[in-house]
């Protein structure tokens, strides 16, 4: 007869912390990719770079990176991509060594951080989005790192926006009375 071993059943809020932490760490990872691809868009702007690789569109890179729409500000536009990705892995990292209250509950300062993070993640998603429909508009062409760029942003505001939704509702769980939670 074999022994029967005692499975250990994961809490739900467990199983939540477990899968916050995986995204989390996926959003710190995706946030550092998208900072370098733009320190890299960054350099070429800056003349760091000679060229711009672009597997796709050719020329359309460099077209792109020294339009007139990418030189509106006083800074290179792929720049401010690095920041905001810079921002997001520093909030996604907070958040995964983040400590929670002793109940196992997000603490406050955690859902700031969550706001935070969706805040700028979704910012950084609209600018890539309207850079990525300007492209062929104002250009003509398209920039193949550029457009990988808007859709990390697209799937770090998807990810920032589920992490603050989880958090928010675990934290409107725990306000419930017991009575309340029952019904």
């Amino acid at each position: 007869m074999l022994p029967v071993m005692a499975v250990a059943s994961e809490t739900p809020h467990e199983r939540h912390r477990s899968r916050s932490r995986s995204r989390l760490v996926a959003l710190v990872t995706l946030a550092v990719v998208g900072c370098l691809l733009s320190l890299y868009l960054t350099s070429f702007q800056l003349g760091l770079v000679a060229d711009v690789w672009d597997p796709l569109f050719g020329a359309g890179s460099r077209r792109v990176l020294t339009s007139a729409v990418a030189q509106l500000l006083p800074v290179p536009d792929a720049s401010l991509g690095a920041i905001v990705y810079a921002l997001d892995a520093i909030l996604a990292a907070l958040l995964v060594s983040s400590s929670r209250t002793p109940s196992g509950t997000p603490a406050r300062g955690e859902r700031r951080l969550a706001i935070a993070l969706a805040v700028v993640a979704v910012g950084g998603a609209v600018a890539g989005v309207t850079l990525a429909v300007a492209q062929p508009l104002a250009v003509g062409t398209f920039c193949t790192l550029c457009l990988v760029s808007t859709a990390i942003s697209l799937v770090l505001a998807i990810g920032a926006i589920a992490e603050l939704r989880e958090r928010l509702r675990a934290a409107s769980a725990e306000q419930r009375t017991p009575l309340e939670a029952v019904e």
